[in-house]
């Protein structure tokens, strides 16, 4: 009877959230839920002792199945880098929406740009920006791993150094212009998107030990100086736009979260920067919070689940570097709270016929059937930043959601494990969640 409960413990997630140390964060209901289930398997002299041990199971269990399905996607990765240290575009039509939502007027011809998507010789600085963060947080869950395989390891740092030197290649470089534009490298040799260039170095620093080989401090002194440039940094209030050439010139909540992410992860290095730039700046992000607690491109506007994660992540990466966590508490738990607000539950059809019942963030602005990996992802990844326990309800429903929706849309060997940048944002928060179970 025992081991028939314990094979079944392993397959529910229930059961190991009742036993965990965060158990006692969970909200009444869910509280109630698990005692209802506990209470019966008492009926059939079930201890808790039982149930610890195979909680204890299930979480080996869990823990290996996200490690399995990771290695598959990283050696996908590392297997289709270039000679040249890139990747080609992700060839997808989610990629064309993704690109207009961020960029706005900044987005190129469409038909001249799905010209390129379709040509899998391209390569361009976002891909390569994305692939390269998975693989550095892929590295950092392996070296905390109590035995971590040396020779993946090494390879792995292969890659992400090859990489870079890619990127550094292809930065826009014209006169004092020291960054990147908008996806394809080079495109203008002027243009500097906050966007890009931000998220380009943070991939590059997300893994401490690799910094100071990654990005000197003489061409950190360079990147630094373009992003705080007049052209593209509003010094009264130290909010940035989306880049140096917008006739547009309004003050942008994404692009500000993500260059202070850059300096505050530069600082952690060691890296020179505006500590009152910095103050000033977070301050500002921290003033554009909407009333119901989430943010969009800029205050008053609908909040959107993208930019409130940047925004999230910006404060709370500074008040881990600068202590100020009274300041900014109550601001950050109002965006934690419309973040777990914003998940919806739908029923969405399986490719065996029957329906899926799943819990995700859709995109703004569509209808909740559109998964959105990058939004749900994003959510994810902010709210274990945050400290929220893996155990929560909003977590686990939401990763399992995701997880199965991934596995139904790669049946079969033809299909690639990242299949598009959406995607790529579902591998990124998978390995924040591996590292999270592990820290636990």
């Amino acid at each position: 009877m025992l081991r028939r409960m314990i094979r079944r413990l392993k397959k529910d997630n229930d059961f190991y959230t009742l036993f965990s140390p965060n158990f006692y964060k969970l909200e009444n209901d869910e509280k109630h839920y698990l005692f209802g289930k506990f209470n019966i398997l008492k009926q059939n002299g079930i201890t808790v002792q039982d149930i610890s041990k195979a909680s204890e199971d299930l979480d080996n269990l869990q823990a290996d199945k996200i490690k399995e399905d990771l290695d598959i996607v990283i050696d996908y990765i590392l297997k289709s880098q270039k000679k040249d240290g890139s990747w080609s575009v992700i060839t997808t039509d989610n990629l064309i929406q993704f690109d207009s939502i961020i960029y706005g007027n900044h987005f190129y011809k469409i038909k001249e740009y799905e010209e390129h998507i379709n040509d899998n010789k391209i390569s361009n600085a976002w891909t390569n920006s994305i692939l390269t963060l998975i693989l550095n947080k892929w590295l950092t869950v392996l070296e905390n791993l109590t035995i971590g395989p040396s020779e993946k390891i090494k390879e792995i740092e292969k890659s992400i150094l090859s990489s870079v030197n890619w990127l550094n290649k292809n930065r826009n470089i014209s006169g004092d212009i020291y960054g990147f534009g908008p996806f394809l490298p080079n495109i203008d040799k002027n243009l500097i998107n906050v966007y890009d260039t931000s998220f380009a170095y943070i991939s590059q620093l997300y893994n401490n030990k690799n910094a100071d080989q990654l990005i000197s401090r003489n061409e950190f002194r360079k990147i630094y100086k373009n992003l705080v440039s007049e052209k593209i940094l509003n010094d009264e209030v130290g909010a940035w736009y989306k880049d140096n050439l917008s006739s547009n010139r309004v003050p942008d909540v994404g692009a500000s979260s993500y260059a202070i992410s850059l300096f505050i992860k530069a600082a952690e290095n060691g890296y020179e920067i505006d500590e009152n730039l910095s103050a000033k700046s977070v301050g500002w992000i921290s003033s554009q919070q909407n009333s119901d607690g989430g943010w969009a491109v800029k205050k008053g506007e609908k909040s959107a689940t993208d930019i409130t994660c940047l925004a999230i992540m910006a404060l709370q990466k500074y008040v881990e570097y600068s202590g100020e966590y009274i300041r900014f508490d109550e601001v950050i738990n109002s965006g934690v709270k419309f973040i777990e607000n914003s998940l919806e539950e739908f029923n969405c059809p399986g490719k065996d016929g029957g329906m899926l019942n799943l819990y995700c963030w859709p995109r703004d602005g569509l209808s909740v059937q559109e998964i959105c990996f990058k939004n749900s992802s994003l959510a994810i990844s902010t709210l274990l930043k945050c400290d929220i326990p893996i155990f929560k309800g909003s977590i686990r429903r939401s990763v399992s959601s995701l997880i199965r929706i991934y596995k139904q849309n790669h049946e079969g060997n033809a299909i690639q494990p990242v299949a598009n940048i959406e995607e790529a944002y579902f591998i990124c928060m998978l390995a924040d969640y591996l590292k999270a179970w592990m820290d636990v």
